[in-house]
């Protein structure tokens, strides 16, 4: 993510493996020893979306200005989080799952 590089912050790519075999990816912005902050986008979008400044800064980076360790995820199927450990990216089933409960 080109904003990380653009304001000098450290930033840091994770990949979790969910119990059905998505791996997605989370994006930190590390603040060692403050509290943790997860930020979850919503359901078209990316962790991008708390990096998008309207004024001068974002959502996330104004809350590692105030203190906190920000971890962003991906949720499946976005454009960070396509991989499965058995499905291509390509395969209908990787954009097939249902979110209801």
């Amino acid at each position: 993510m080109n904003m990380f590089r653009q304001k000098n912050y450290q930033a840091e790519k994770h990949a979790v493996k969910a119990k059905d075999g998505y791996i997605l990816t989370m994006h930190r912005i590390p603040n060692p020893n403050r509290p943790p902050i997860l930020l979850v986008h919503g359901l078209a979008d990316s962790a991008k979306g708390y990096l998008r400044h309207r004024s001068k800064s974002s959502t996330a980076l104004e809350l590692f200005e105030l203190g906190y360790d920000i971890w962003m995820v991906n949720a499946r199927a976005n454009i960070y989080s396509r991989q499965h450990i058995h499905l291509n990216a390509s395969d209908p089933q990787v954009n097939g799952f249902n979110w209801a409960v």
